[in-house]
């Protein structure tokens, strides 16, 4: 990978590793990516922990439920569905055996 960085930034880049903290350049843009990495996760893990208590309360995971979880994978899996779309397969899963 290659790009042009302005002078600017890669007087800061350069004053960043004069200061010790870092070997090269390279080291600090990949701590600065790696950062954004971990800030990007964190993100996502508080929306999905906002959205679990925003859903009301919970339900008990009895060995019914555990059962209905995972029929509802397997659909899924079988007919391709993944990602945020795995929870709105649309079959219901009372009932269903493979």
């Amino acid at each position: 990978m290659s790009f042009a960085l302005p002078e600017s930034l890669r007087e800061y880049i350069d004053a960043r590793v004069r200061s010790g903290e870092y070997s090269n350049g390279t080291e600090y843009l990949c701590d600065l990516i790696r950062r954004d990495w971990q800030d990007q996760a964190a993100r996502r893990l508080r929306e999905l922990i906002a959205e679990g208590v925003e859903s009301g309360p919970a339900t008990p995971l009895t060995k019914r439920r555990i059962a209905d979880l995972r029929e509802q994978a397997w659909r899924c899996q079988v007919f391709g569905v993944t990602g945020s779309a795995v929870s709105s397969c649309g079959w219901g899963t009372v009932g269903l055996r493979r």
